[in-house]
């Protein structure tokens, strides 16, 4: 290869990085938005649930037998694990680190306080 294939070649890595980066922040960006969305509906069924009578509910299974989370900690350790390879196949590219459960509690929590900064 020629060094012109070699530049082209390294700023197309450097390129895709960049991308997976943004996107990994976008991630986290809606991840969060999420989060705080869930609060909010949390908080207008606890407040509407206040305000029914259980008496006029007429559906005798009108409950739900999973047990809730209240927090996305306690959410994002339920689903613990991955299938995804940790590496792609025939990337050049150094993966990153996959994040799913507690890292991507954790990454979120992290981006959180380096916006506060």
């Amino acid at each position: 290869m020629t060094d012109i294939h070699h530049k082209k070649a390294e700023q197309a890595v450097r390129k895709a990085e960049q991308n997976r980066n943004k996107a990994r922040q976008k991630l986290l960006q809606q991840r969060q938005k999420l989060a705080e969305r869930r609060k909010k509906n949390r908080e207008q069924s606890e407040k509407a649930r206040g305000h029914t009578s259980d008496s006029m509910n007429r559906n005798p299974s009108a409950y739900s037998t999973v047990p809730t989370q209240k927090t996305n900690e306690q959410n994002a350790a339920r689903n613990a694990h991955s299938t995804v390879p940790t590496a792609p196949r025939y990337s050049q590219i150094s993966p990153s680190e996959r994040l799913f459960g507690l890292r991507f509690y954790r990454a979120k929590q992290s981006t959180n306080s380096n916006d506060s900064k």
